[in-house]
């Protein structure tokens, strides 16, 4: 029997070759493996050790694969299949090369690793299913002996066969590539494994013959060499086997075991449908309902396929177009010309029949710019009539019958216009008492232009005597700080009680002279002594203005309404100047101005740590006063960071005694 594995294997491997060379795929040669089958020790001869595990193995032979690497196909552009040119074949005969193994290998399954053969034949009842029966047979050439101490080869003489049928499941769906799946039962004869050249007698024998019920189940991928042959390039099944356990000391028992068939070969087709008749010529024409439309229009243009059809069999239509999107399936569709610029626009039509037939066909779109319409622009005014320094509101109101986007500009004979787009406001501050136009223009972006005009009347403005009392009274006093405060890391410090109290005063009337005149600025100047560094009294100037800014904003003044300029030592006090306002001062006696004259260089750093005030409207100007008598004189007096000069402040404590 071992004779007639070999001869299938030989007859399989030689016609996988002559087909793989027809269809020019490589192939090439698997390195030599063992497989194994296991018998129970206690049957050695008696040149093997005692309760030794023997182990069957075939000889493997030579498996084809292609060279390249590829599955094997020849390179062609895969074929989509058609019913009417189905040639389904009636019955396929498969030859070819098989390798059983067990998975896993173990002393429980006389079945290891074996190579043979194996043969099918299949009717197809349909395109879909079919009736398999297969042959197998499988060769044992090698045993191995398994003991505790190692293990040990020799040849060995057996075969192995099995007999299934079932029914298999193929997808036809391209006409190159056929994969399948099965599911066939059947039986398997295990012949007797006898040791070569061993003369003990039944040792010699250590495996009896067995049949047993197979189960097999499995998938494969044919790939067509021509009309009647094909390669199969890949089966793998799996096997459910129900020997007797080899190694049981309880009698005979059987148990299931698991295994693995690999199969690859040539298979032969016999019948099938005729050749199909010869594909009718077909001929297209594509129609639209107009060939032109306007850009922005959104509108959808019919198109149309006619084809001629002799075979009068089912037509497919597919379209496509070069821009745009298609509405619609069968011979009549619609483009969406919608958001589509300026152009040609090309539509292609192709039509097929269930024969094989096809033909196509494209027709043009023109997408024109649309005539420009010239837009319409209309203008409010609100108030008409306001006195200097109101704000008037200006709004146009404008279309365009081509929704093209509008873009407006305004033009006023004086004054100045805020913001932009179709709501504007004209400001009227600083403006003489008359009669100003204001001229409104819209454009489409396409030469298409509109103009609109108002007349606004600007009267003089008649302000209550409280804004001269508050002028006269607005609290305008020089703010002084300590020695090198604001520092950078406390900017928002620096600031004493009395002076807060002056920003207080400031920042209340201040506040109600802006709703008389809402462009009036206060300008904040910060000065610094001479003993700094440049830099450093600049950076620290420009920390003292920020200070007295960000208090008075935190009191109600608007930021935009403060200017501040940091001077560093430019425009500082000499001594001869700090003398003339100590003279100056009432809140001082002769003996504290004395006093003060002793220590003059002090006086005159201290009152250059201060920054001035003034009113942009009026041009008024803070007073240099310098806080003699307030309770933080001390602080401010500080020719070093943090200290007092006590003996130049001595008349505080007789001033802060008076009632």
């Amino acid at each position: 029997m071992s004779s007639v594995a070999r001869c299938i294997t030989m007859i399989a491997v030689a016609l996988v070759l002559v087909s793989a060379a027809h269809a020019q795929v490589g192939t090439e040669t698997q390195p030599e493996t063992d497989s194994a089958v296991s018998v129970p020790g206690d049957a050695v001869p008696a040149d093997a050790q005692q309760h030794a595990t023997l182990t069957l193995a075939a000889r493997p032979s030579a498996s084809l694969q292609p060279q390249d690497g590829s599955s094997g196909a020849p390179g062609a552009t895969t074929t989509t299949w058609n019913e009417t040119r189905d040639r389904t074949p009636k019955v396929e005969w498969f030859l070819g090369y098989s390798f059983w193994r067990a998975m896993p290998t173990s002393t429980s399954n006389r079945m290891g690793y074996l190579h043979g053969g194996s043969t099918s034949v299949a009717h197809n009842f349909n395109r879909y299913l079919g009736l398999v029966a297969d042959f197998g047979g499988f060769d044992d050439s090698r045993l191995t002996l398994l003991n505790p101490a190692g293990g040990k080869t020799v040849n060995s003489g057996g075969s192995a066969y099995t007999f299934l049928a079932g029914p298999r499941f193929s997808y036809r769906k391209h006409e190159r590539f056929t994969p399948f799946i099965q599911g066939l039962a059947g039986g398997a004869h295990a012949s007797s494994v006898t040791i070569s050249g061993c003369t003990g007698g039944a040792s010699c024998t250590p495996l009896g013959t067995d049949n047993t019920f197979v189960a097999m189940f499995g998938t494969g991928l044919d790939i067509k060499v021509s009309r009647h042959v094909a390669l199969r390039l890949i089966e793998g099944d799996f096997l459910l086997t129900h020997f007797a356990d080899p190694v049981s000391t309880g009698g005979p028992t059987r148990g299931w075991q698991n295994n693995v068939r690999l199969t690859s070969g040539i298979v032969f087709r016999f019948g099938g449908n005729p050749t199909p008749e010869p594909i009718t010529p077909m001929a297209a024409s594509c129609s639209v309902d107009t060939d032109t439309v306007f850009a922005g229009s959104g509108n959808f243009v019919a198109v149309r396929a006619e084809a001629n059809n002799p075979a009068q069999s089912p037509l497919t239509y597919s379209w496509s177009a070069s821009e745009g999107a298609i509405d619609g399936t069968g011979s009549a569709v619609r483009w969406n010309s919608s958001g589509r610029a300026p152009g040609l626009y090309t539509i292609h039509a192709r039509v097929t029949n269930d024969r094989g037939g096809a033909a196509s066909c494209a027709v043009s779109i023109r997408v024109a710019q649309q005539p420009n319409r010239v837009p319409t622009i209309g203008c409010a005014v609100d108030p008409s009539s306001v006195t200097v320094g109101q704000v008037v509101e200006i709004t146009a109101t404008a279309s365009d019958p081509d929704n093209d986007p509008l873009s407006f500009s305004w033009k006023p004979s004086a004054g100045r216009i805020d913001g932009s787009g179709s709501a504007v406001k004209f400001q009227t501050a600083g403006l003489s008492p008359g009669s100003y136009a204001i001229a409104g223009h819209v454009d489409d972006g396409r030469g298409g232009t509109a103009a609109c005009a108002v007349n606004i009347d600007v009267q003089a403005a008649q302000l209550p005597a409280e804004v001269k009392e508050l002028e006269i009274r607005l609290a305008l006093h020089s703010i002084y700080f300590p020695t090198s405060r604001p520092t950078p890391t406390n900017p928002n410090g620096g600031l004493v009680d009395s002076q807060q109290t002056l920003l207080l005063a400031l920042a209340a009337d201040f506040g109600r002279y802006l709703t008389y005149k809402p462009q009036a600025h206060l300008v904040l100047e910060g000065h610094a002594d001479r003993r700094g560094e440049v830099q450093f009294n600049q950076e620290l100037t420009e920390r003292r203005v920020e200070r007295a800014k960000g208090f008075l904003v935190a009191h109600g003044v608007p930021a935009g309404n403060i200017e501040t300029r940091a001077l560093g030592m430019q425009d500082n006090l000499d001594a001869a100047q700090v003398q003339q306002l100590v003279e100056q001062n009432p809140d001082l006696n002769s003996e504290e101005r004395q006093r003060i004259e002793s220590h003059l260089q002090v006086i005159v750093w201290a009152n250059n740590r201060r920054v001035d005030v003034s009113l942009n409207t009026t041009g008024q100007q803070s007073v240099r006063q310098y806080p003699f008598n307030a309770k933080d004189s001390l602080t401010l007096l500080s020719s070093k960071s943090g200290e007092s000069d006590k003996s130049t402040t001595q008349h505080a404590t007789r001033t802060a005694a008076k009632p």
